[in-house]
């Protein structure tokens, strides 16, 4: 029997930044299939760094074949008063 796909999402804000843990224990991708992806216009993740990005945030995949992926987004927090 395979093994359910468990995902993970954690909403963090500690200061003034917000962080987006997003994880899976899926199957996982290399660097090279996420490029062919970019190049197919397949542009999910990369849509989604482009808009952290204009947020002045950050962006990182972490995946590993036959062990899932791990998105990082951290989002600095606008205070005004």
């Amino acid at each position: 029997m395979p093994t359910p796909l468990v995902l993970i999402f954690q909403l963090i804000s500690v200061l003034k930044t917000s962080y987006l843990i997003i994880s899976d224990n899926g199957c996982g991708f290399s660097k090279t299939t996420l490029a062919n992806a970019r190049d197919a216009n397949h542009l999910g993740l990369y849509g989604m760094q482009e808009r952290v990005e204009l947020l002045n945030g950050s962006f990182e995949i972490e995946s590993t074949i036959g062990q899932g992926t791990i998105i990082k987004i951290s989002i600095p927090l606008k205070m005004e008063c």
